[in-house]
């Protein structure tokens, strides 16, 4: 009997679990596929053509410290078919006249090329260019004998340059292979050829040839010793000389000397020789030997000095035997107080030894690799921080007017030799002494109204230095208005001033209103003053005198100190007063009365604050100045912190041109009369952990003001939390409503609309603007007016959306806490669940906003952990549930995807991603030629630019972006572009113009269909305040540090 076994297997089963995880897994793929995504720059969506550069041919001609002549031929091969946009940012050449040609010399045509707005210099090469050309040039580096010229040039697959020099020079290159080309044809010149290969950096130099002394009768081995001294160098030479043929010993050595070296003596094995100078040359001296007078190795010694100037940096002079071979060679430089070395540069020369003196100076050794080696060096005083403070007693009882001023030096970093104080016009100091044994001077002059005053011992951190300066200063008649002023000490960073003054009783000062000067309540003669016997002895008695003092806190020049004298009459003698009576300038108008010249014009001060984006980490203020009576602006002046960058000044409607003296503002003086002034000025924030801290400078002007209408304009992802207005405490700012504490990120402002999910317009308007339109308006506005008390407005800010995340993060983690201790049973957590929550809840009510919404989510999951039953926790499978729990998960579950998809911060809308395409800049920057004109001594150079700019046709925006910082526009703030005036905009960070070309690009558009770009020629002017300058002083050498756009092709004349 046949029996049929058929082996039975179970069904597989898949673990509900995995099911479910699969499809949680595929529903979140779907649901982060659906979400937007942050938008892709064009520049790394879009793949550029490629093209390369199969040989790069450059030319020029060596003259003094510059390639000049230079022509550039760049042989192209496309990799596909398309236009092409090649990348020269890093190109250290500059470019000129740069032309595409193609398979025939007929196809020619300029290269589209220039700076695009985020500062990329781009080429455009059209599909039918087979080769570029254009001019070069570059200057160079002078560094000892040599001139060296760093050299980056475009990538290509074969570089190679041809110089052409003088005959007498030589060129030698960092990387590649040099030769000289005979040529018969060139008089006078050589021409180089130099292979780089496929290296496109390299440092080529230039200079003459090492020497090379065939005829050389001596070798000898140089250890020189630079000594830098005060005002110059001491230079010792020490040659250890021996004859190459010990036959001929009689040849007299020939020593060349540096043009303003002076020698003072001259050694040979210690024996003082004598010298003469050699026929048709000066810088050279022969030493004449007798026979026997070298017969090995010898020591000859010459000392000599070398007056410099120190401050800018020099290559250290040398003296070269012209008829002896250098096989050694070492160099010491040893800088003795007070001067110090700021920047050295050596080539091919090796640093051997670091020390310090016991004087305090520095000792440099170094010995050469090469014959040739040189050693640059800046050398001068020390650099240091300093603050100074000026006390100054001025005697008014007499006609001989004299004054005592306390000079007291606080360093903050570093060390300082030397004060220098400009004195007051007229004063002559008489004498000048030490104030104890540690401020000892050395010597001390006067020129020029500049005092400068030479330590023995340098003033440090931990070791100020004071002096009592005693001068005369002329008569002053007090019969009118008199105004005075104390000296200011240089190169400092704030002076504390106090000034002093001594009157007869019948002799009354009334301050003028405005002063920056403070009244001192508690007069007291400073304690160095009264101990000088000499100037207790013309004091005298002081109980018959009467006593004011006034102070000031300054980081430039003190402002003068202006009053009204009058005599006491004989009723009021009685009850003179020791205090200074504010009466009001008889060149301003009075508050409440009718404007005349007699009386002070009173200011009331509207201020505007905006905030951008959390992206942009800048303020942007507007202050507005109006005035009941004319006010003059050139006899004015408005303080605003020097750390505030300036965008524009305006006067009744029309831009005006100020220059900037520390913290003053000073208006042009051809300006007599203002209603209006205008300021807008950019500060930076301070972003914190739970917030950001912005500082709000107030501009301070030299009149009475009614009151400060401050209105600040936040966007509406930023929230407003703590704030201090000037004679107000600080206050708390609480949410727009106190629920949105307690509910953390389910809470939402009333501002904020709800998301429906199902409306089609509200989907569309999320992801074309973002959350704007669920919004009453993308900006908040708060208005405040406090009265005129202090100069700055301190709040906070804090990000709602970043809190939010923070809410959802803290509210989760407090609710898996609170379900695990319930599931594991964990006692303790349990027993402090009231106190948590109590205790959360204390934090929300009395935290800032920010955290006080972060402790309203904790408060929120906690409470949830609490409310979940808990056979739900306990139960082993939570996927397993009853078809009547599952549905009431998956309600729940959907309720809360709704709450999540109804936050509009976490479906906010992100820019869409452009089309596919080729990358086209929305401007570049072709060429820039900036003419400088210096005019009247003190006053800052004038420069006027040229620069040339395409566009290309279709661009959405019709504004060009001129990197422009650090220059002063004139009052026009408009220049030429191709012919016709257009305005020029400061830009929200203050560090560019913007050039609003709209009705250029009209007209331009009917003119001409069929170019691709519009050239547009910019014609400006502005001023550049050289560095160093201070008020209208003419600097020894002027240094302009200017920001202007980058281009390849620039020109300075």
């Amino acid at each position: 009997m046949r029996r049929n076994f058929t082996r039975t297997c179970p069904p597989l089963r898949v673990p509900s679990g995995l099911v479910y995880g699969l499809k949680f897994a595929c529903a979140f793929l779907m649901l982060v596929g659906f979400l937007p995504r942050p938008a892709v720059s064009q520049e790394e969506e879009s793949s550029l053509p490629a093209v390369v550069i199969e040989e790069a041919l450059y030319k020029a001609t060596v003259h003094h410290d510059e390639l000049i002549q230079g022509e550039l031929t760049l042989i192209l091969s496309h990799r596909v078919p398309g236009a092409a946009i090649v990348d020269w940012t890093d190109v250290e050449i500059p470019v000129h006249d740069l032309t595409w040609v193609g398979k025939t010399p007929s196809e020619a045509s300029p290269v589209v090329w220039g700076t695009a707005p985020d500062g990329r210099v781009l080429v455009v090469i059209p599909s039918e260019a087979r080769r570029l050309t254009g001019r070069w040039s570059l200057r160079g580096t002078p560094f000892g004998e040599k001139t060296h010229f760093p050299m980056r040039l475009p990538e290509a697959l074969r570089t190679s340059l041809q110089i052409l020099t003088e005959s007498s020079e030589r060129v030698s290159v960092g990387n590649g292979w040099v030769r000289l080309k005979a040529s018969e044809s060139l008089s006078g010149m050589s021409e180089w050829e130099i292979e780089l290969g496929r290296n496109r950096e390299t440092l080529l130099s230039v200079g003459p040839p090492t020497p090379i002394q065939p005829s050389a009768t001596w070798r000898y081995s140089d250890d020189s010793l630079y000594i830098a001294q005060r005002d110059g160098f001491l230079i010792q030479c020490d040659f250890l000389v021996e004859p190459l043929d010990r036959g001929e010993t009689a040849s007299p050595l020939v020593l060349r000397l540096p043009g303003s070296f002076e020698p003072q003596s001259l050694t040979l094995a210690g024996i003082p020789v004598s010298w003469e100078t050699v026929p048709g040359s000066r810088r050279d001296i022969k030493i004449p030997l007798q026979a026997g007078d070298l017969m090995s190795r010898t020591k000859l010694r010459l000392r000599g000095f070398q007056q410099t100037s120190w401050g800018r940096r020099r290559t250290l002079p040398r003296i070269l035997m012209q008829n002896g071979r250098l096989i050694e060679r070492f160099l010491s430089l040893r800088v003795e107080p007070p001067l110090q070395v700021h920047a050295l540069q050596s080539d091919k020369m090796i640093q051997t030894e670091l020390a310090a003196d016991e004087s305090g100076g520095e000792f440099w050794r170094f010995q050469a690799t090469r014959p040739d080696g040189v050693l640059a060096v800046e050398i001068n005083q020390p650099r240091a921080e300093m603050n100074a403070r000026i006390d100054s007693l001025l005697d008014l009882r007499t006609t001989g007017y004299w004054s005592a001023t306390v000079v007291t030096i606080e360093v903050e970093k570093g060390t300082a030799f030397e004060s220098r104080l400009v004195l007051p016009k007229g004063w002559e100091p008489v004498s000048l002494q030490e104030v104890g044994t540690d401020s000892r001077v050395a010597a001390w002059a006067f020129q020029e109204g500049t005092l400068s005053i030479h330590w023995q011992n340098p003033a440090t951190r931990s070791t100020p230095r004071q002096a009592l300066l005693l001068s005369y200063i002329p008569s002053i008649s007090m019969d009118r208005g008199v105004e005075f002023q104390v000296p200011f000490a240089r190169e400092v960073k704030s002076q504390q001033s106090q000034l002093s003054l001594v009157l007869n009783p019948d002799q009354r000062l009334e301050i003028q209103e405005g002063q920056s000067w403070n009244p001192v309540d508690s007069v007291e003669i400073p304690a160095v003053i009264r101990r000088d016997s000499d100037i207790a002895q013309k004091l005298g008695q002081l109980s018959q005198s009467k006593l004011l003092a006034f102070s000031q806190q300054s980081r430039s020049a003190p402002l003068p100190l202006q009053f009204e004298t009058r005599k006491e009459s004989e009723s009021a003698s009685a009850t003179s007063e020791l205090e200074p009576v504010l009466v009001s300038n008889p060149d301003m108008p009075n508050g409440g009365d009718t404007p005349t010249d007699e009386t002070a014009p009173a200011a009331a001060c509207e201020l505007t604050t905006s905030i951008g984006l959390a992206e942009t980490q800048s303020l942007v203020h507007h202050a507005q100045y109006h005035f009941d009576a004319p006010w003059n602006p050139g006899l004015g002046e408005i303080r605003l912190p020097a750390t505030v960058r300036l965008s524009s000044v305006s006067v009744d409607g029309l831009a005006v041109s100020v220059l900037r003296d520390g913290d003053l503002l000073r208006f042009p003086q051809d300006l007599k009369s203002a209603r209006v002034v205008e300021l807008t000025y950019v500060t930076d924030r301070t972003p914190g952990i739970w917030g950001t801290h912005h500082i709000v400078p107030i501009p301070i002007l030299a009149s009475s003001r009614h009151g400060v209408q401050w209105s600040l304009r936040l966007p509406d992802e930023l929230q407003l939390g703590e704030i201090s207005l000037p004679g107000r405490v600080t206050e708390r700012i609480p949410p727009p409503n106190s629920i949105v504490s307690w509910l953390g990120p389910l809470g939402r402002p009333p501002d904020k609309s709800i998301f429906l999910p199902f409306s089609a317009s509200h989907w569309r308007r999320l992801f074309e603007g973002g959350n704007d339109g669920f919004s009453g308006s993308s900006h908040r506005e708060y208005l405040m007016i406090f009265p005129n008390v202090g100069d700055t407005i301190q709040f906070s800010t804090w990000d709602a959306g970043r809190t939010a995340g923070l809410s959802w993060v803290a509210m989760i983690a407090c609710l898996m806490i609170g379900t695990g201790s319930r599931l594991f049973r964990v006692a303790w957590i349990v027993q402090l669940t009231a106190v948590w929550l109590a205790m959360l809840m204390v934090a929300a009510s009395l935290l800032p906003p920010a955290l006080a919404v972060i402790c309203g989510a904790m408060v929120l999951g906690s409470l949830l952990s609490v409310l979940i039953p808990r056979r739900v926790i306990e139960r082993p499978d939570f996927l397993d549930w009853s078809s009547t729990v599952r549905r009431r998960s998956r309600t729940i579950a959907g309720a809360v995807c709704l709450l999540i998809v109804m936050n509009p911060e976490l479906l906010r809308s992100q820019p869409t991603e452009s089309s596919a395409g080729d990358f086209q800049p929305t401007s570049l920057i072709r060429s820039a030629t900036y003419d400088l004109v210096w005019g009247n001594p003190g006053a800052p150079p004038s420069v006027r630019a040229t620069i040339d700019a395409l566009l290309p046709k279709g661009t959405p925006s019709p504004l060009l972006k001129l990197p422009f910082n650090n220059v002063v526009f004139p009052a026009t703030t408009e220049c030429l572009a191709n012919g016709s005036r257009v305005p020029l905009i400061p830009s929200v960070n203050a560090d560019a113009l913007l050039v609003d070309l709209s009705s250029i690009l009209s007209e331009a558009d009917t003119e001409d269909a069929g170019s691709v770009w519009w050239p547009i020629t910019l014609e400006m002017e502005f001023l550049a305040k050289p560095i160093g300058q201070r008020g209208n002083e003419q600097p020894e050498f002027a240094f302009i540090d200017a920001i202007v756009p980058k281009v390849l092709d620039s020109e300075l004349e």
